[in-house]
């Protein structure tokens, strides 16, 4: 590499650093995509859980209900912290997809002189 032009080495490690980035950021949204559905799941389990019907114990349904109610809360807090890391995930991935304009500029060749 150290027999390649300046400009081409400082190309080649900002397109590394891109790839670097992008891979970072997918990743990252594959987590999150995992931890919403996670919490769906859950959330769905505590719906079914309160639309069932009771034992007969009337104090175990009434805990049981509470504690279904707070874990259905606390399901929907995941929900909505994955749609919103989801949305910053999703809106750093659009960064890095080139405009036209970047797109032109890229192929304009290093040493700044007009393709033949």
């Amino acid at each position: 590499m150290s027999s390649q032009s300046p400009a081409l080495q400082d190309l080649l490690a900002r397109r590394l650093d891109l790839v670097a980035r992008l891979s970072q950021a997918t990743a990252a949204l594959q987590r999150l995509q995992q931890t919403r559905a996670s919490a769906e799941m859950d959330a769905q389990r505590c719906e079914i859980g309160l639309e069932g019907e009771g034992t007969g114990d009337m104090a175990r349904d009434l805990l049981r209900r509470d504690s279904l109610k707070a874990d259905l809360a606390e399901a929907r807090e995941r929900i909505d912290e994955s749609e919103a890391g989801l949305e910053r995930c999703e809106a750093e991935i659009a960064g890095f997809e080139p405009s036209p304009k970047r797109i032109a500029r890229s192929k304009r060749p290093l040493d700044g002189k007009a393709p033949a």
